[in-house]
């Protein structure tokens, strides 16, 4: 990965995440008023110039303000697979209410995949599915290759800070796409 290979990433993953946090302030108040709830790279159309557009809204979560204590609303976890999901949502037994954050976990899985041209968990196949869960259950980064987790250039670190940011475990203390955008 050289220099002008990682630049064209950045601007790619810059535009993804300033395309979520424009999803996830629709209301155009600043509050979060949708949550895409299917944020990973079959979602996320190239266009000429390399330029990314977020598709396939069919299960998008509308997000509601309590008018008493002006907060959103969570929603119920309907989506379990761990292959692109946080660790808030593995668990189906766990009632569990969800916020726009499960997006920038996504987000950070969709920008592993552009940083290192792999799926964060590996290939999808059934009998890897419960390894995989319990690996985002209990918080576990996706690994990132030598030559791109130890190089020296600024864009792989703003990348891996990124990555950071979006795999933090504690939904109240992980980024919002605001912040992500702002980064990259």
């Amino acid at each position: 990965y050289d220099h002008d290979s990682l630049f064209l990433r950045l601007g790619i993953a810059s535009s993804i995440a300033s395309g979520l946090a424009d999803v996830h302030r629709a209301g155009g108040d600043g509050r979060p008023m949708m949550a895409h709830y299917d944020i990973n790279p079959r979602n996320v159309a190239l266009f000429r110039g390399a330029r990314p557009k977020i598709n396939d809204f069919n299960i998008a979560e509308f997000l509601y303000i309590n008018p008493l204590t002006n907060k959103t609303c969570g929603f119920p976890s309907r989506m379990h697979a761990p292959w692109w999901r946080s660790p808030q949502e593995v668990d189906k037994d766990e009632e569990i209410l969800l916020n726009e954050k499960v997006d920038v976990y996504a987000l950070g899985a969709t920008l592993f995949h552009l940083f290192t041209s792999f799926a964060p968990r590996g290939q999808m196949q059934p009998t890897r599915e419960e390894e995989v869960r319990n690996l985002v259950r209990n918080g576990k980064k996706p690994v990132i290759f030598p030559k791109l987790r130890y190089s020296q250039d600024p864009i792989a670190a703003t990348f891996r800070h990124v990555l950071d940011r979006c795999y933090e475990t504690d939904i109240s203390k992980r980024a919002s796409s605001q912040e992500i955008a702002q980064i990259l």
